[in-house]
């Protein structure tokens, strides 16, 4: 990787951040590039918020030290959720929930629903943000769900149990709109809406990138500049890795590199 040009990357303890990765690419493809699936540790959503704390700071440090990486996504909310916890680190960090909540509030709806992993509902980040605003929220764990989608099961009977389970008290509640806090959701976005049928469904990536192409140097300081690089790479299996991603989003990670 360039040491004299930004050098990006996201992180994603699974393949959620996918998506993030594929549109960061097309905005800035003159930007040497990272994914990360930190998939061979721990699933972050499981780790206590000391140990959460740690594994960023080892991946972070690590890549920025062998990959010189400047700026990197935490497209995970789980671990956005650690990010005030984090040690100071030679590049710019930056995580999901606010980019979540901002896109809550720009709809009109007062009741809100949040649909996330164990450990991003229970630090209730989004739910305090919003009910500071005056929203109503409604949040549930859908623990499983990730699960599913890392593994490829978009459909099904097993994964429609899971789906109705995890959106019953939002559809009790007549939430107007859901917060999919968890990059993993979106991918099963037609169960989910099947499950709460009128209802928004919000993908917090939009308002994400949104931000990340009006703060980041995404653009290369001469247009004659040679493309960037596109390095992907796990902690986990490699072959599994390209595999959910091209499954669960239709995004070509190319060859994943095992580190």
């Amino acid at each position: 990787m360039s040491e004299t040009r930004p050098t990006l990357a996201v992180v994603d303890w699974g393949i959620g951040g996918a998506p993030a990765w594929s549109r960061l690419s097309a905005m800035a493809p003159q930007r040497d590039l990272i994914y990360l699936s930190d998939s061979g540790s721990t699933p972050y959503g499981q780790l206590s918020d000391r140990q959460l704390a740690a594994r960023l700071d080892a991946v972070i440090g690590a890549l920025a030290s062998r990959w010189s990486v400047t700026h990197v996504i935490l497209a995970c909310n789980a671990a956005s959720s650690a990010l005030p916890r984090l040690r100071d680190a030679p590049c710019v960090r930056t995580g999901i929930i606010d980019d979540g909540v901002a896109a809550a509030l720009a709809t009109e709806h007062a009741s809100i629903g949040v649909l996330g992993g164990d450990a991003t509902i229970r630090s209730r980040l989004h739910a305090d943000a919003l009910e500071r605003a005056g929203r109503t929220v409604t949040a549930c764990a859908a623990q499983p769900l990730s699960a599913h989608v890392e593994a490829g099961r978009l459909s099904g009977a097993a994964v429609e149990r899971d789906v109705d389970r995890a959106t019953a008290a939002i559809r009790c509640a007549g939430a107007g709109a859901v917060l999919l806090a968890c990059t993993h959701y979106p991918a099963l976005s037609p169960l989910i809406q099947r499950a709460l049928p009128g209802t928004l469904l919000i993908d917090p990536v939009d308002q994400l990138m949104r931000r990340i192409g009006a703060s980041w140097p995404v653009q290369a300081d001469d247009p004659r500049s040679p493309p960037g690089r596109r390095v992907a790479l796990t902690t986990g299996n490699q072959h599994a890795t390209a595999r959910a991603a091209q499954r669960a989003f239709s995004v070509d990670l190319g060859p994943v590199e095992p580190v």
